[in-house]
């Protein structure tokens, strides 16, 4: 095993989240002897920026994936379910970022339950970043004082449909303001200086995808603290970060002083005081965009009497709730 010790591969390097974990991988001090950069066919032979230096990107087809500890999948679903299971075969332990695997294998938030990594079966799944930045949030309270409900409406940027999204946003807006017609492809509507109530395509009970999966897999990483969680989601013209306006009560009391001494404590969490909110709180293009913490402002009683609270609650849905917790958990299955 000597020749793979701390050795990973990144697939999908050339997109945001791959881009992102690349980022993180030097940034966080977790520096693995080896880092291949992997893509699809048309990504191949192009160039992933790694800190100083340049990585050549190899297609993902003819890489063998005995050479790695630890493979991170951030290409796609299409891509995850075709090679990860080869990644496995070769004996890698895959990371699926996008959550290709959701529904299979653990659901993993590394800072809220790394204990479930130890049932794993060749492939550890990433939540929803907005999931994971919930749960995050969600966890230190359910454990003081339990969760009988929580009510939250996700705010989605426009990077949630990966670099064609925010290329849309860009463009759109550039037209608009020089007069020039828009011809919306990756949003189903106009998204600049626009509010879309809905992020996508509906099921049959009228929940989107973004809805559902921020329901149920929050409540699959908090497991028995889970809680009923309803869930709505929006998309909004901003490039970068999740927003969620989060009301919830808890089963025993909790003033809204008892939960923001509890948020303090938690590491990786951000929690604006008090006196800033007049300034227009945590946003997500001025705290959130670029940063790894969760940030939390506006925590306060709810209606419904001393088991109520509203919080307020960003995350860069790139870096922090994808990129991140990827890299944090291929630190803890490769010790470091």
């Amino acid at each position: 095993m000597s020749d793979k010790t701390r050795s990973l591969a990144v697939v999908g390097a050339t997109g945001l989240v791959g881009e992102a974990i690349l980022s993180q991988l030097l940034e966080c001090g977790f520096g693995p002897d080896e880092v291949h950069a992997l893509g699809d066919e048309d990504e191949a032979g192009k160039r992933a920026e790694f800190g100083d230096a340049w990585l050549r990107v190899h297609d993902v087809e003819a890489f063998d994936f005995a050479r790695v500890q630890v493979a991170l999948f951030a290409a796609g679903t299409s891509v995850a379910r075709f090679h990860a299971l080869r990644a496995v075969d070769a004996g890698a332990t895959v990371i699926d970022v996008d959550g290709a695997f959701a529904d299979e294998a653990p659901l993993v938030v590394a800072d809220v339950n790394p204990e479930v990594l130890a049932r794993h079966r060749g492939i550890v799944a990433c939540p929803h970043p907005a999931a994971a930045a919930l749960a995050a949030v969600l966890a230190p309270i359910a454990r003081a004082a339990g969760l009988a409900r929580v009510d939250v409406c996700l705010l989605r940027p426009v990077s949630a449909r990966g670099r064609e999204g925010v290329e849309e946003l860009a463009r759109q807006t550039a037209n608009l303001l020089n007069v020039r017609p828009i011809e919306p492809a990756v949003f189903e509507r106009q998204v600049a200086f626009n509010v879309l109530g809905c992020t996508g395509a509906v099921d049959a009970g009228g929940w989107s995808v973004d809805e559902r999966l921020l329901a149920e897999q929050t409540a699959r990483v908090l497991g028995e603290d889970a809680a009923v969680i309803n869930a709505s989601a929006v998309t909004v013209p901003v490039f970068f970060g999740d927003a969620l306006s989060v009301h919830l009560e808890t089963r025993a009391p909790l003033a809204p002083e008892a939960a923001r001494a509890l948020l303090e404590r938690v590491p990786g969490l951000e929690l604006l005081d008090a006196a800033d909110e007049a300034d227009g709180g945590v946003t997500p293009v001025t705290d959130a965009a670029g940063s790894d913490a969760v940030f939390i402002g506006r925590v306060r009683a709810g209606a419904g009497g001393a088991c109520a609270l509203n919080l307020w609650v960003v995350a860069d849905n790139v870096r922090s709730g994808a990129a991140r917790n990827g890299v944090r958990i291929a630190e803890r299955l490769l010790g470091a």
